[in-house]
Formats: C-alpha cells, sequence, structure tokens
C-alpha cells in the first residue's frame, strides 16, 4: 500500500456545531511523509501548526480536540480524519481559519466527495503499516475497545442508548461490523450522520455549547423518535456513524494502516483516544513496518 495525497486543493465552508461560528478550510496536496497537518490560519502570534496524531489528542468528550505545544487547539477534526484514512489520503496540509472545523452535513461524505472530485494520487512511497501482534483490551465501566491481529483492517462496533431513550426507539441498541477495504468506508459508511438526544442538546445550549447544531447536521433523537420529522439515511446509520468516528480516531490518528481487527463496546472520542493511548503505550502489542 503506498501513501496518497490529492491532485489539487479543495475547499470547505460551514458552521462550527460547538462554536456555532462559520470557518473555511482549504487543503492542499502534501509531499510523501507529511502526514495530516493542520494549520490555524487565524493564529498569527504563535505556533499555528497541529499535526494531526494520538499524542496531540487532549481531553474532550463531545469532539476530538488537538493541541501543540502553545495550546493552540482545533476541535471536531474526527469527521474529516475519518475521511482522509477511508479515502486512502495520507499527506495533507489543512489550513483552517478558526478553532474548530466546520461540520457541514453531520457525517464525512461532503469530504469524500470533494478529495474524490479533486482525485488521488499515488505518491509511490510505501504507507507505514501498525501491525497489533497480540489482543490488548482497554475497559472504563460499560465502555470497552480491543485491538486483535488481523491479517485485514475490520472494525466492530455496538452501541446501547437504550437507558437514554423514552420509548422504544428502533436503533437505540445495534452493532455494525465492517473490513475497511475496496471502498467499504466510502460506500457504506462515509454518509452516516453524528446523533444526539434533544434533551442534550438543550442542556448544551443552555451552557453556550452546540451553538452551530441543527437537523441540518445531525440527527436528532426525541423521546422514540426523530425530531422534526427527520429521518435515517439508512437502518443502521447510528451505530454507523460510530464506526465512522471510531476510524477516524484510530486509524485516523497513527499516521499508519491499522492492521488490526477494533471491537468498541460504547466508544466515545475521548475514550477511543485512551484505547489507542493504551495500545501505543504496550509495545510488544504490535509493530510498525
Amino acid at each position: 500500500m503506498n501513501q496518497g495525497t490529492i491532485a489539487k486543493s479543495v475547499t470547505f465552508e460551514g458552521v462550527g456545531v460547538h462554536s456555532g461560528r462559520i470557518a473555511r478550510v482549504t487543503v492542499y496536496p502534501a509531499p510523501a511523509g507529511h502526514g495530516v497537518v493542520f494549520k490555524r490560519t487565524d493564529v498569527a502570534d504563535k505556533n499555528n501548526i497541529i499535526p494531526a496524531l494520538w499524542d496531540r489528542v487532549v481531553p474532550s468528550e463531545l469532539c476530538t480536540v488537538i493541541s501543540n505545544e502553545d495550546g493552540v487547539s482545533l476541535s471536531t477534526i474526527e469527521h474529516f480524519m475519518a475521511a482522509t484514512v477511508g479515502c486512502g489520503v495520507h499527506n495533507l496540509s489543512v489550513e483552517v481559519d478558526g478553532d474548530e472545523m466546520p461540520i457541514l452535513d453531520g457525517s464525512s461524505q461532503l469530504f469524500v466527495d470533494a478529495f474524490m472530485d479533486a482525485g488521488i494520487v499515488d505518491q509511490g512511497a510505501k504507507r507505514r503499516v501498525l501491525k497489533v501482534l497480540k489482543e490488548v483490551t482497554f475497559v472504563e465501566g460499560t465502555k470497552k475497545i480491543t485491538f486483535k491481529p488481523s491479517e485485514l483492517p475490520v472494525l466492530d462496533v455496538t452501541i446501547d442508548f437504550s437507558e437514554r431513550a423514552a420509548g422504544h426507539f428502533a436503533f437505540e441498541k445495534s452493532k455494525r461490523r465492517e473490513t475497511m477495504i475496496n471502498g467499504n468506508f466510502v460506500h457504506n459508511i462515509a454518509s452516516a450522520r453524528t446523533f444526539c438526544f434533544l434533551k442534550d442538546v438543550e442542556f448544551l445550549q443552555s451552557k453556550g455549547l452546540a451553538r452551530g447544531g441543527s437537523t441540518d447536521n445531525a440527527i436528532v433523537i426525541d423521546g422514540a423518535g426523530l425530531y422534526g420529522g427527520g429521518k435515517l439515511r439508512f437502518d443502521d446509520e447510528l451505530v454507523s456513524h460510530k464506526l465512522l468516528d471510531l476510524h477516524g480516531d484510530t486509524s485516523g490518528m497513527v499516521d499508519a494502516h491499522f492492521e488490526a481487527e477494533i471491537i468498541a463496546v460504547q466508544p466515545g472520542h475521548a475514550f477511543s483516544n485512551r484505547a489507542v493511548r493504551h495500545l501505543m503505550n504496550t509495545p510488544d502489542a504490535y509493530t510498525i513496518v
């Protein structure tokens, strides 16, 4: 497997789901070995460069946030990172004029579409591969992630929101398994949108958060149904979005092709990063070639 980048620059503009501010993003091709690196163009008095790596992630339960040594941060990168790894785009220079990536439609689809329209270039250089050598499990309460040796990259996600939903929401408990080869992310996962419960949105907005959230960029669950007459794109869209997030938060943040089976129960952004840190701090559990 070789490294890849895009053939020409692409631009996105949209609201940040948490900040409510409009952000403009321009993504440029980058040379082999560069990785995905963000630049905060609105910051001039500090180091404004932030590599997208697992050890740059800082604690945040609502989204994935990366930060550099000067404390300059960028939030909500998970859908973008899932799109990069899902499309085989490994080297990018990403300029952002704010502190949060735009949420767009709440999925990775518009990022994927732009990469595909721009064209993906094989850069010749071999891609680093992270091979899991032995089973490693990380557990916190009801949350659990296991990394297992596998010749193919496999993601297996189970969610259970039965205690959160009022009534019997049909998709509150479900499981999704996907082998991440042959464009499966692009065709089967990328369009799955983020979701939330209406009562959580109301609470967050009362605290000045989730200012950019709406039914235009999220599935909103209200009781036993969808708020505002919303419809799912496909029956298991909720768990598929959790798989999308997991792809971005694990494979997307190690700067290597993840050759492993990752089995996750009730994953979340911060928890997934702690699980990756646990794996990376278990040196006999993996090798990078």
